[in-house]
């Protein structure tokens, strides 16, 4: 599992900013979301509200 990087908290951290999350699987096929607010709870978990 990855840690989420010192560079990646700062970005997020910016008050009045949209964020963009997105991925892709092994076809190729690609999934996308857009959300406002986030929570950090430990160095590899990101929880997102929209």
């Amino acid at each position: 599992m990855s840690v989420i990087s010192e560079k990646v908290k700062g970005y997020l951290s910016v008050t009045g900013k949209m964020n963009v999350l997105s991925t892709a699987n092994k076809a190729g096929e690609t999934n996308v979301a857009m959300f406002g607010s986030f929570l950090l709870s430990d160095e590899t978990t990101m929880i997102i509200s929209a």
